[in-house]
């Protein structure tokens, strides 16, 4: 039986923004692999340990700045020596201040010693305001400060799926459904487009048929479903994921990565 991933909400839900250090006292164990269903973007001011995010390892490096999605698994092994500030957002605060979910999902670690040090100089404005201000226009100025470090760090970084609403409305839903909805012609007639509108949107702007994207994202589920659970059953991740047979799940897997199931999870564990 599958053992759901562990997932955890803001521990503030009164807030869409919060800042924490990184060693401050966690509502859950950090230790094992995990995700969340809102953003962590961590500043690291001195360096030591590594950093797991959905399969690629990356070193906890000084004026590191790493960007955790919500979904993505993670794992952080600090060393006593790194520290820095964990900037925590959820996807409201994106919606309130019209940025772009997708432009975030381009990059997961920057190494910039001058970005880093304009962007954590506004953390510090963000940490004064939320501790000195007593006005109703505090959250609003917080909010702002946040915008313009994503807007800093990735505002550069050119918005694929902004640029036309049905591919944004696409890959929403394929979010939402792709366990449910594994063909392309399970999306259409939601989205009242053509086959052929769809994978002109999907080639021009990320490279792929609307297919190769689906198939992409079952794919990602699968690796994280796999690498949580160790003991579960080839054939019960394949009907989680709505595959008619272990064998037609073994194939898809083979097809995408090269590998089968077994020798995936092998490569996938290998960084736990």
């Amino acid at each position: 039986m599958q053992k759901d991933i562990p997932s955890y909400y803001l521990f503030n839900k009164n807030t869409n923004v919060n800042i924490e250090h990184v060693d401050y006292e966690n509502h859950y164990d950090y230790t094992k692999p995990h995700r969340h269903y809102y953003f962590e973007l961590l500043f690291f001011k001195t360096g030591g340990g590594s950093q797991l995010i959905d399969f690629n390892n990356y070193e906890l490096k000084k004026n590191g700045i790493y960007l955790i999605c919500p979904g993505q698994i993670h794992l952080m092994k600090r060393q006593s020596s790194a520290n820095g500030l964990i900037v925590q957002f959820t996807n409201e605060f994106l919606m309130a201040k019209n940025i772009p979910w997708n432009l975030l999902f381009q990059t997961q670690f920057l190494e910039d010693g001058k970005l880093f040090d304009e962007c954590i100089s506004l953390v510090h404005l963000m940490e004064y305001e939320m501790e000195n201000n007593s006005s109703s226009f505090k959250d609003e100025i917080v909010s702002d400060f946040l915008k313009i470090i994503l807007l800093k760090l990735f505002g550069d970084t050119k918005s694929k799926v902004e640029s036309d609403g049905k591919l944004l409305e696409f890959v929403t839903l394929l979010e939402n459904k792709f366990k449910e909805w594994t063909e392309v012609s399970d999306y259409l007639s939601e989205m009242n487009t053509t086959s052929k509108k769809l994978n002109a949107l999907t080639k021009k702007h990320l490279g792929k048929t609307a297919l190769n994207i689906i198939h992409d994202r079952i794919l990602l589920e699968a690796k994280r479903v796999m690498f949580m659970n160790k003991d579960m059953a080839l054939k019960e991740i394949a009907y989680d994921l709505n595959f008619d047979s272990q064998a037609s799940f073994s194939n898809f897997i083979k097809k995408k990565t090269g590998l089968y199931p077994t020798g995936l999870q092998k490569e996938l564990l290998k960084e736990k």
